[in-house]
Protein backbone atom coordinates (compact mmCIF):
# COMPACT_ATOMS: atom_id res chain seq x y z
CA UNK A 1 0.00 0.00 0.00
CA UNK A 2 1.07 3.07 -1.21
CA UNK A 3 0.83 6.52 1.47
CA UNK A 4 1.55 9.98 1.23
CA UNK A 5 3.18 11.10 4.37
CA UNK A 6 1.40 15.05 4.70
CA UNK A 7 4.62 16.67 6.56
CA UNK A 8 7.29 15.75 4.09
CA UNK A 9 4.60 14.70 0.96
CA UNK A 10 6.79 11.50 0.49
CA UNK A 11 5.13 8.50 -0.94
CA UNK A 12 5.95 5.86 1.48
CA UNK A 13 5.54 2.06 0.91
CA UNK A 14 3.76 0.44 4.13
CA UNK A 15 2.15 -2.93 4.62
CA UNK A 16 -1.67 -2.84 5.17
CA UNK A 17 -2.00 -4.26 8.20
CA UNK A 18 0.90 -1.39 9.55
CA UNK A 19 -2.20 1.45 8.82
CA UNK A 20 -5.09 -0.21 9.32
CA UNK A 21 -7.16 0.85 12.03
CA UNK A 22 -10.28 -0.28 11.88
CA UNK A 23 -11.99 1.31 14.81
CA UNK A 24 -14.41 3.84 14.05
CA UNK A 25 -13.85 7.78 14.10
CA UNK A 26 -15.49 9.67 16.38
CA UNK A 27 -16.37 13.27 15.36
CA UNK A 28 -12.82 14.90 16.54
CA UNK A 29 -11.40 12.21 14.47
CA UNK A 30 -12.63 12.94 11.52
CA UNK A 31 -12.98 16.32 11.34
CA UNK A 32 -9.33 16.43 12.41
CA UNK A 33 -8.27 13.50 9.02
CA UNK A 34 -10.52 15.26 6.85
CA UNK A 35 -8.42 18.78 7.61
CA UNK A 36 -5.07 17.46 7.34
CA UNK A 37 -5.77 16.03 4.04
CA UNK A 38 -7.62 19.17 2.90
CA UNK A 39 -4.49 20.74 3.97
CA UNK A 40 -1.95 18.91 2.45
CA UNK A 41 -4.05 18.45 -1.07
CA UNK A 42 -4.18 22.69 -0.89
CA UNK A 43 -0.79 22.57 -0.77
CA UNK A 44 -0.06 19.95 -3.22
CA UNK A 45 -1.89 22.44 -5.57
CA UNK A 46 -0.25 25.34 -5.26
CA UNK A 47 2.89 23.20 -5.52
CA UNK A 48 1.52 21.90 -8.62
CA UNK A 49 0.24 25.38 -10.29
CA UNK A 50 4.21 26.86 -9.30
CA UNK A 51 5.97 23.47 -11.24
CA UNK A 52 3.32 24.33 -13.94
CA UNK A 53 4.56 27.92 -14.38
CA UNK A 54 8.68 27.00 -13.83
CA UNK A 55 7.83 24.34 -16.77
CA UNK A 56 6.27 27.07 -18.85
CA UNK A 57 8.99 29.31 -18.34
CA UNK A 58 11.82 27.04 -19.31
CA UNK A 59 10.12 25.57 -22.03
CA UNK A 60 9.83 29.01 -23.66
CA UNK A 61 13.34 29.97 -22.45
CA UNK A 62 14.23 26.79 -24.50
CA UNK A 63 12.36 27.76 -27.42
CA UNK A 64 13.49 31.53 -27.50
CA UNK A 65 17.02 30.37 -27.31
CA UNK A 66 16.85 27.95 -30.07
CA UNK A 67 15.18 30.46 -32.08
CA UNK A 68 18.40 32.59 -31.79
CA UNK A 69 20.57 30.04 -33.07
CA UNK A 70 18.57 28.86 -35.54
CA UNK A 71 19.07 31.95 -36.87
CA UNK A 72 22.49 32.41 -36.21
CA UNK A 73 23.21 29.54 -38.10
CA UNK A 74 20.94 30.96 -41.01
CA UNK A 75 23.42 34.20 -41.16
CA UNK A 76 26.13 31.40 -41.20
CA UNK A 77 25.14 30.66 -44.02
CA UNK A 78 23.54 26.54 -43.41
CA UNK A 79 20.73 25.76 -45.25
CA UNK A 80 17.60 26.22 -43.18
CA UNK A 81 16.80 22.66 -42.96
CA UNK A 82 20.49 22.08 -40.97
CA UNK A 83 19.80 25.36 -39.24
CA UNK A 84 17.41 23.82 -36.29
CA UNK A 85 20.12 20.60 -36.06
CA UNK A 86 22.71 22.68 -35.56
CA UNK A 87 21.24 24.76 -33.23
CA UNK A 88 20.05 22.17 -30.82
CA UNK A 89 23.90 21.04 -30.95
CA UNK A 90 24.55 23.91 -29.65
CA UNK A 91 25.90 23.39 -25.84
CA UNK A 92 23.46 26.12 -24.33
CA UNK A 93 20.09 24.86 -26.33
CA UNK A 94 20.61 21.52 -25.12
CA UNK A 95 21.17 22.35 -21.34
CA UNK A 96 18.34 24.69 -22.17
CA UNK A 97 16.19 21.91 -23.52
CA UNK A 98 17.46 19.68 -20.40
CA UNK A 99 15.88 22.17 -17.83
CA UNK A 100 12.77 21.99 -19.73
CA UNK A 101 12.66 18.33 -19.62
CA UNK A 102 13.49 18.27 -15.71
CA UNK A 103 10.63 20.82 -15.13
CA UNK A 104 8.45 19.13 -16.79
CA UNK A 105 9.11 16.02 -14.99
CA UNK A 106 8.80 17.80 -11.71
CA UNK A 107 5.70 19.04 -12.35
CA UNK A 108 4.35 15.33 -13.46
CA UNK A 109 6.09 14.20 -9.77
CA UNK A 110 3.69 16.87 -7.97
CA UNK A 111 0.85 15.66 -10.09
CA UNK A 112 1.39 12.05 -8.93
CA UNK A 113 1.09 13.15 -5.20
CA UNK A 114 -1.92 14.96 -6.12
CA UNK A 115 -3.80 11.68 -7.39
CA UNK A 116 -2.17 9.97 -4.19
CA UNK A 117 -3.35 12.32 -2.13
CA UNK A 118 -6.98 12.85 -3.65
CA UNK A 119 -7.19 9.41 -3.03
CA UNK A 120 -6.35 9.37 0.41
CA UNK A 121 -9.04 11.78 0.94
CA UNK A 122 -11.64 9.24 -0.40
CA UNK A 123 -10.29 7.02 2.04
CA UNK A 124 -10.61 9.07 5.06
CA UNK A 125 -13.93 10.10 3.22
CA UNK A 126 -15.27 6.27 3.13
CA UNK A 127 -13.55 5.74 6.74
CA UNK A 128 -16.17 8.79 8.07
CA UNK A 129 -18.79 7.38 6.45
CA UNK A 130 -18.35 3.84 8.02
CA UNK A 131 -17.81 5.19 11.55
CA UNK A 132 -21.38 7.22 11.03
CA UNK A 133 -22.89 3.73 10.13
CA UNK A 134 -20.86 1.04 12.85
CA UNK A 135 -21.93 0.86 16.25
CA UNK A 136 -18.82 1.88 18.51
CA UNK A 137 -19.38 0.50 21.73
CA UNK A 138 -18.95 -2.83 20.11
CA UNK A 139 -15.14 -2.36 19.42
CA UNK A 140 -12.50 -1.99 21.88
CA UNK A 141 -10.68 1.23 23.18
CA UNK A 142 -8.28 2.57 20.76
CA UNK A 143 -4.70 1.47 21.27
CA UNK A 144 -2.39 4.25 22.19
CA UNK A 145 0.89 4.81 20.53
Amino acid sequence: MLLVNPETGEAVEVAAADCLDLTPYDYAEAKRAHHAASLYYYTLVNKFRDAKNAEGETERQYRRLLAIRVMEKRADGAAATLAETLAKGDNDVAEAKKQAIIAAGECSAVWHLLELAKANFVAISQMTKWSERVDSSTFPDKPVY
